[in-house]
């Protein structure tokens, strides 16, 4: 029986308050679509250990790198801003690590929300430190009292290229999907192209310019939507998983 594609996904330093005994985090439907769907999946602790990490990135088939509090604007030659959360600096190099082996590689590589702006900063791109106010309320939900980001709530719709390898998954060159950051894309890395925005211009998704098919980067949160709420978003998983086998065989 041939083997299940083994999916690497990074995973977070925990803020939890028992400081004396720290644990890592990651939300449980990042790892549950991809077993869901037919992948192994293991996590990549946010420890930056190049010879670990390299043990771990020669065992993945694909990385999937799922969103999270934002990346330091050190790592883009960026300034901090008053709206950015705590940096988690272990886990910035780790994933950062990560993609720019994927990308050296061509393995294949999906990075969500926070994992798509990792993939443009490991290319040479920058961030946008924080959506101007006009455009803030319909991609930032979380607003002051609210203790719910309200992962499920469709907040606006994509256009998308129809020449695009999103398009060819979803089907569609329009979709409704859910909304939680308030950076987006800057100046694009080397080798991307912007694929998706939302009417307001912000970029929703990034692919690569050769067309080969092995990166993509979305901006919203499809794993806590893609089970029973808008059901095509699955399809992005499974294209990771099915990339991941055919990788691997194409290095036997």
């Amino acid at each position: 029986m041939e083997q299940r594609p083994k999916i690497a996904v990074t995973c977070c330093n925990d803020g939890s308050p028992q400081k004396a005994h720290p644990f890592f985090s990651i939300r449980c439907c990042s790892v549950s679509v991809v077993r869901r769907l037919g992948g192994v999946p293991f996590l990549v602790p946010p420890i930056f250990c190049e010879e670990s990490l390299e043990v771990l990135y020669q065992l993945a088939d694909a990385v999937l790198i799922p969103g999270g509090a934002d990346l330091s604007p050190a790592h883009y030659g960026g300034e901090a801003h008053p709206s950015m959360e705590e940096h988690d600096s272990e886990r910035d190099l780790v994933e950062l690590y990560l993609a720019r082996r994927a990308l050296a590689d061509k393995k294949p590589l999906l990075g969500i929300c926070r994992g798509m702006q990792v993939i443009n900063v490991a290319a040479g791109g920058t961030i946008v430190p924080d959506l101007p106010e006009n455009q803030r309320a319909n991609h930032w939900p979380k607003q002051e009292g609210l203790s719910d980001f309200g992962w499920n709530e469709l907040a606006h719709d994509l256009e998308i290229d129809s020449d695009s390898l999103l398009a060819s998954l979803l089907k569609t060159t329009s979709i409704r999907t859910n909304s939680l950051h308030h950076q987006c894309v800057g100046r694009l890395g080397s080798g991307l192209r912007i694929t998706a925005r939302t009417s307001d211009g912000v970029p929703e998704a990034i692919e690569g310019v050769d067309g080969s098919g092995v990166l993509l980067g979305i901006q919203s949160h499809p794993e806590t939507i893609c089970d029973n709420i808008v059901p095509a978003w699955d399809s992005c998983f499974s294209w990771l998983i099915q990339a991941g086998g055919e990788w691997r065989r194409a290095q036997s």
